[in-house]
């Protein structure tokens, strides 16, 4: 084993570990999230319940002073538990701010291995579809990759894509309605489609004056306009302001140029092919983890950027 491949292997046991020690812990978080939503749900009933009945209680204290003196005297304990109330709420809205944080950065984290993984089902139904007598999935014992397609966020996309552009999740949308449609030129029309909703997604949002504009941006001597590819992600996914991880924009620059030498690959697969449909499946899901990766850490950057001023 060459020393990379030992790296390798050690990353990726490694992110095994922490993902699995990610899940008990969050789990223990549900636990502590249920006992304050039931010591909440307590306080509400049991004040809804004093609101009702200690002005009557009052008026039979009034009428009995041997039991004045088992009611309040005033509402020095309604001030008490109302501090401790709002100690409570401030925490947990810091907690709820943290847990968001933790979520998109699990998600940043899912997202670069679907990118990985889905590029290179890909590339592997890809030759099996060119080279059916091959036979590589025997030969290899390889698996059906349909348990990692199931696995992938695409909820996630959804949401985090329509909510930053509307038209564009729509687009995405009518790619997979292309994909799983009767038409026998499905695979060329989702896959086209898909790479569109990528190409529009960094055009629309990240043009050559919107990049211009950053405070980061300098002109780039081997690009158009001055403007290179992996500064468009630049201000996709950190902004106009914040800094950025240079092997992170690395990567995604990897991965799109990928995905777009994939393309021509993709479409020329054999008709037909359960392996070709499942090669164009996975490109796609790589290309919409790759929107879903940079829109994770846009969210991610925002929320580390500091309040305007009120």
């Amino acid at each position: 084993m060459s020393t990379n491949s030992k790296e390798k292997f050690i990353n990726v046991q490694k992110l095994g570990e922490n993902y699995k020690k990610i899940e008990e812990k969050g789990r223990k978080i549900q636990e502590i999230a249920n006992e304050v939503t039931k010591a909440a749900a307590i306080g509400q009933k049991q004040l809804q319940f004093l609101r009702s009945e200690l002005p009557k209680y009052e008026a039979v204290g009034d009428s009995c002073p041997e039991i004045q003196r088992l009611l309040p005297a005033d509402d020095l304990w309604a001030q008490r538990a109302v501090e401790d109330s709002e100690n409570a709420l401030t925490r947990i809205e810091q907690a709820g701010s943290t847990l968001h944080q933790t979520i998109n950065l699990i998600g940043t984290s899912v997202s670069t291995i679907s990118v990985v993984g889905n590029m290179a089902v890909s590339g592997i139904n890809w030759l099996s579809a060119q080279y059916p007598e091959s036979q590589i999935f025997v030969t290899y014992q390889l698996q059906d990759p349909k348990p990692f397609f199931d696995s992938t966020d695409s909820e996630a996309v959804s949401k985090l894509l329509g909510e930053y552009d509307p038209e564009l999740e729509s687009e995405r949308r009518g790619a997979w309605d292309a994909f799983y449609s009767s038409s026998n030129a499905k695979r060329s029309q989702s896959s086209h489609s898909m790479r569109d909703v990528l190409r529009k997604f960094i055009s629309k949002h990240a043009s050559n004056d919107a990049v211009k504009q950053a405070a980061w941006w300098t002109i780039a001597g081997d690009a158009k306009d001055g403007v290179s590819l992996k500064q468009r992600l630049r201000l996709l996914a950190y902004g106009p302001t914040a800094d950025a991880s240079q092997s992170e924009l690395d990567f995604m620059v990897g991965q799109l140029e990928e995905f777009e030498r994939s393309y021509e690959l993709l479409n020329k697969a054999a008709h037909g092919s359960k392996q070709a449909e499942t090669a164009i499946e996975a490109s796609m899901k790589a290309a919409e983890q790759l929107l879903i990766l940079i829109l994770r850490r846009r969210v991610l950057t925002s929320d580390k950027q500091p309040a305007p001023p009120a």
